[in-house]
C-alpha cells in the first residue's frame, strides 16, 4: 500500500520524538502492508517548518530506516496549515508538495468555523497546484456542511481520509461521514495520519474490510495514491458490489455489526 499521510520524521512536530520512534513506527508501516510512505509534518503556526528542516530530517530518517534494514520508501511532503501557508513564496510552497509530482497536502480545519477554506483552496488552484484534503471526516467545519466536500471535489481537489476512522477511532459521526464520502464518490485516498505505534498507530486496508469497504481498498490505498502522487489521472472507481440485508446492516451503522 501506499500511505499519503503519515507523520513519521523526529523530533519536528507531534509524531515521534526520537529517531528510535521514528524507526518503531517505520516498521509498523510495513508490517500494516505500507511500501511506500509520504512524511506529511504540520507546517502552522504550532509548527512553524520549512522545507529545509523537512529536508534535513528526512535525510536522518532515511539513514535510521537504512541502518535498520526497514524496507520502506519514504517521500517528503507536509501537510499545510491554509492560513499559515498564505505567507509562503510560490517556490517554498512547491517544495512542500507530496513527493516530485504530487499535490498539497491542506488540513481540513479543527476550528468551529472557517467561512475563507473553500476560497483559499480556490486560491491554490488559481496558482496551478492540486489539492488533496486532509481528513475532512474529522473537521467541524465539513461535518457541519457536508455539501462543502462536495463542491470542493467538483472544483478540482481531492479527498483523504483516516484509515482509522473507519474504525471508529474518531467517534461515530467522523465513521458515518467517512463512509458517506465513499458512498458518494468523493474519497480519492484512504492514509493512515500515524503518529506513533500506540495511540496512533498505521491503520489502512484493514478498517475497511471490517467497514464492509474491502471491495474498494485496493483502489483507496494502492492504484488512486499511485496516481495522485504522479500526478496522472485517476483509475477508474470500482463499483460497489451488490448489498444484501447484512451488508446494508453493517453500512448503516457505520461499519459495525453488531
Amino acid at each position: 500500500m501506499i500511505d499519503l499521510h503519515c507523520h513519521l520524521l523526529a523530533g519536528i512536530d507531534d509524531g515521534p520524538a526520537t529517531s528510535a520512534e521514528a524507526v518503531a513506527l517505520g516498521e509498523a508501516l510495513v508490517a500494516a502492508g505500507v511500501t511506500r510512505v509520504v512524511t506529511t509534518p504540520h507546517v502552522g503556526p504550532n509548527y512553524p517548518n520549512d522545507a529545509e528542516r523537512i529536508h534535513v530530517a528526512w535525510l536522518e530518517l532515511v539513514a535510521a530506516l537504512g541502518r535498520a534494514h526497514v524496507p520502506l520508501e519514504v517521500l517528503k511532503g507536509a501537510e499545510l496549515d491554509l492560513l499559515y501557508t498564505q505567507g509562503l513564496d510560490a517556490e517554498e510552497l512547491g517544495r512542500l508538495a507530496l513527493g516530485p509530482d504530487g499535490p498539497l497536502l491542506v488540513e481540513c480545519p479543527f476550528s468551529a468555523v472557517m467561512p475563507q477554506f473553500e476560497q483559499l483552496v480556490a486560491g491554490l488552484h488559481a496558482m496551478g497546484h492540486r489539492v488533496l484534503l486532509a481528513h475532512p471526516e474529522r473537521s467541524p467545519v465539513f461535518l457541519r456542511e457536508p455539501e462543502l466536500l462536495r463542491r470542493l471535489v467538483a472544483a478540482g481537489a481531492m479527498a483523504s481520509l483516516t484509515g482509522s476512522s473507519f474504525a471508529g477511532r474518531f467517534g461515530r459521526t467522523a465513521q458515518r461521514y467517512a463512509t458517506w464520502a465513499v458512498d458518494e464518490e468523493l474519497a480519492h485516498d484512504v492514509s493512515s495520519d500515524a503518529h506513533d505505534t500506540v495511540k496512533r498507530p498505521p491503520v489502512l486496508a484493514e478498517a475497511l474490510e471490517q467497514a464492509g469497504y474491502g471491495w474498494t481498498a485496493a483502489w483507496l490505498t494502492r492504484e488512486a495514491p499511485a496516481a495522485i502522487l504522479a500526478g496522472t489521472e485517476l483509475p477508474p472507481r470500482p463499483t460497489a458490489p451488490a448489498a444484501g440485508g447484512w451488508a446494508r446492516l453493517r453500512r448503516a451503522r457505520g461499519g459495525r455489526a453488531d
